[in-house]
């Protein structure tokens, strides 16, 4: 049955799933009512309504000298999934700095070419802690890149729920196409006119990334939780002396 299936993918044991859909079926009963529908002994059934009590997927009321079980409406699972998944997210990179403690060397990947920068990007889709940082080299990186990849690279960034902070140098020629805007979930400083970064940097889950969009052309991923704790503290005290306006 398609619905057990989901259940047992969802951490409900078949069992345990069992008595949750007698239950829905029968809307309120006693243990031996519901054992019955689920054709489980009952004392197997008591302890899993105990379980289901317990994570909020069945509420109990006393009748005299027996207790009847009613099932909190299936929204509940949806709640259960969305806190552990709130709960994995933030502890994802603590997880992934101890699992790393374990290896000497950082882990590097490295991509020529244009579609290095295409590869750093999709990346960062795949973050756990939904904010990345970025230091931008110039507006180049978005012109060099089809406008059509980037536009799509920014919606699923969004739909991901990813947000970003850019810091930017900025030269009076060149126009701002992607400026701060809590829609896109971007976040810009701008650092002072006589400021130049030759690279774009992105920092993110325990990540280090490097874009060289002119001469060189590639993309450099290096995996460190070192690097990544390191550059994370620098980039969030420059932020601080950045303004959030294009300076005149």
């Amino acid at each position: 049955m398609r619905v057990e299936r989901s259940l047992n993918e969802l951490g409900l044991t078949k069992t345990t799933g069992s008595v949750y859909l007698a239950l829905l079926q029968l809307d309120q009963g006693s243990a031996q009512e519901i054992a019955n529908q689920a054709n489980l002994p009952r004392t197997t059934v008591l302890g899993i309504l105990k379980q289901l009590a317990a994570l909020g997927l069945v509420k109990t009321t006393p009748s005299k000298n027996r207790v009847f079980y009613k099932a909190n409406h299936p929204e509940k699972l949806q709640s259960i999934i969305n806190t552990r998944r709130k709960a994995l997210t933030e502890i994802m990179l603590d997880l992934a700095e101890i699992y790393h403690q374990g290896s000497d060397k950082p882990i590097v990947k490295f991509y020529e070419g244009f579609d290095g920068a295409k590869e750093v990007y999709e990346d960062t889709l795949k973050i756990g802690s939904k904010t990345y940082y970025q230091i931008d080299s110039t507006f180049d990186i978005y012109n060099n890149l089809e406008k059509d990849s980037m536009a799509d690279y920014v919606t699923k960034r969004i739909q991901n729920k990813i947000n970003l902070k850019v810091i930017r140098s900025y030269k009076k020629k060149e126009l701002d196409n992607w400026p701060s805007n809590p829609a896109e979930l971007r976040e810009v400083r701008y650092t002072h006119l006589d400021f130049t970064f030759l690279s774009t940097v992105l920092i993110y889950d325990n990540k280090v990334a490097i874009i060289d969009d002119k001469q060189e052309s590639f993309g450099l991923i290096i995996e460190s939780a070192d690097l990544y704790y390191c550059l994370k503290k620098i980039f969030e005290e420059v932020w601080k002396f950045c303004s959030p306006k294009i300076p005149s």
